[in-house]
């Protein structure tokens, strides 16, 4: 089984809980072998039923917080108290969830239109080949497709094991808390939907290098027809697809972004050094139990700043994981491209072949002699002159090429990422290289901070041990 297929088979998963989700509902034609936009009614329940776990997921968060707050101030207990980095946390990735949702629906066709231009194009390249048409990927697409199975296995385990809620009270009795974990629990299907959404902004640039791999790897007779195809049709399609792409996942990763700032920033909180804590370890155990049982709290249940920081250095590896993996799914198909480009400037054809003839008097160039044939030549073609007389006598010449594919369009820069304006005329963007700045400067920060904790907490066993050794 070829490697692509292994991509392939993670976007049919993908395929049913998009459909689910109303985001791109297809139907496949067996006369026409092609997929077809089929939109039902039906596509705004499961984002209703989203919506109301959104909202009473933060109404359950509320009641339970005032309950806490109830229950501290008449000292019947003691009970967490939320933070504002926790509130602000909650409620960002609400947030996120809600704006992700609610562009993916209503951008849709973004989505069936990259589907369509694929599919069309495969239908063309297809009756010029036939059979000798293979698709294939590099080992490096194959490796990051089998890494995003194991991160969706990893959040898929979280949501469905780890975040079980567990009743603590009695048989009969529903708390505000059995309500919290319960709603918490259920947030389960909205994060699976945003995950879902930069999954397959993962998948969408591992099938193009997929697509572009396979054709600078195609071992066939040099095809000027073929050429000229590749030239007029799959270099301007790649272009249209990015910026596509570009549009329909511009808030999904800009949201992301916002959330691993929130994760590391949660991560940087715990990387502290607490006095209060470090106090506490010199004490016995029979003495912090006994304070614990003081103040109302179950001391097995007690998490320490050690377990904060652990849970999440967890969470933020796994945010990074992901968005490390989008860029460098999104550098490899920038990388094909640039192999599939300058394999393009270094074809020549011979103009004394047959089939070069052929072509030449196919497209109107009877009467030239070519020695050979080459990029250049395919792109200009023939050109027409039009001259344009203005009142103040100004004589302006315009060359209208054939193949109407601007040069500029085929040099080595960095493709499109994130789309600013989507228009037929003059589209605007922001390419790979500028995106990938912020994520650098994110995991060196990361990074830089996880080996100084690492330090810091060498630095305090040592003077623990030492402690103890003069005591």
């Amino acid at each position: 089984m070829a490697r692509i297929h292994f991509i392939f088979g993670l976007v049919k998963v993908l395929r049913y809980p998009l459909s689910i989700f109303g985001f791109l509902q297809l139907k496949y034609i067996k006369s026409q072998k092609s997929f077809q936009q089929r939109d039902s009614c039906y596509r705004f329940v499961p984002v209703l039923l989203v919506t109301l776990i959104l909202v009473l997921y933060l109404d359950r968060r509320v009641q339970l917080q005032k309950e806490n707050d109830l229950v501290n101030s008449l000292k019947i207990e003691s009970r967490p108290v939320e933070n504002w980095f926790d509130k602000w946390n909650d409620d960002l990735q609400v947030m996120s969830i809600f704006l992700v949702m609610i562009w993916s629906l209503f951008r849709r066709a973004l989505l069936w239109h990259l589907v369509n231009d694929a599919q069309l194009a495969h239908k063309k390249l297809k009756s010029l080949l036939g059979k000798r048409l293979t698709f294939n990927c590099s080992w490096l697409v194959f490796n990051y497709g089998i890494i995003l199975t194991l991160l969706l296995i990893i959040f898929l385990g979280k949501i469905l094991y780890l975040d079980l809620p567990h009743k603590e009270s009695e048989a009969n009795t529903i708390t505000q808390k059995d309500l919290y974990e319960f709603l918490n629990y259920a947030m389960g299907l909205p994060r699976l939907m945003f995950v879902m959404i930069m999954a397959l902004h993962i998948l969408y640039h591992l099938i193009n290098a997929g697509w572009l791999y396979s054709l600078a790897n195609l071992r066939l007779p040099r095809n000027p027809k073929l050429f000229k195809f590749q030239l007029e049709n799959l270099f301007p399609f790649q272009k249209r697809a990015n910026l596509l792409a570009g549009l329909y996942f511009r808030v999904s990763y800009i949201l992301f972004f916002w959330m691993v700032v929130i994760r590391l920033s949660d991560f940087l909180r715990h990387c502290r050094f607490d006095t209060k804590e470090f106090a506490q370890l010199q004490k016995s155990l029979d003495d912090r139990e006994d304070e614990a049982e003081w103040d109302g709290v179950d001391f097995e249940k007690l998490e320490t700043s050690e377990d904060l920081l652990f849970k999440t250095s967890l969470t933020l590896s796994w945010h990074l994981a992901m968005w490390m993996l989008l860029i460098a799914s999104a550098y490899t198909q920038q990388e094909e491209y640039y192999n599939l480009i300058e394999e393009s400037f270094e074809v020549e054809f011979d103009g004394k072949d047959l089939e070069t003839k052929g072509f030449l008097s196919e497209n109107s160039w009877n009467g030239h002699t070519f020695n050979k044939l080459d990029i250049i030549d395919m792109l200009v073609g023939y050109y027409k002159i039009f001259i344009f007389i203005s009142k103040f006598t100004n004589i302006y010449i315009f060359l209208q090429f054939h193949s109407g594919v601007c040069i500029g369009d085929l040099q080595s820069n960095s493709i499109c990422f994130l789309t600013d304006r989507l228009t037929k005329k003059k589209s605007s963007y922001i390419d790979l290289d500028c995106v990938a700045g912020p994520f650098k400067f994110i995991l060196n920060l990361s990074i830089s901070a996880a080996l100084g904790y690492f330090a810091q907490q060498l630095e305090l066993r040592h003077l623990q041990a030492f402690i103890k050794q003069e005591a």
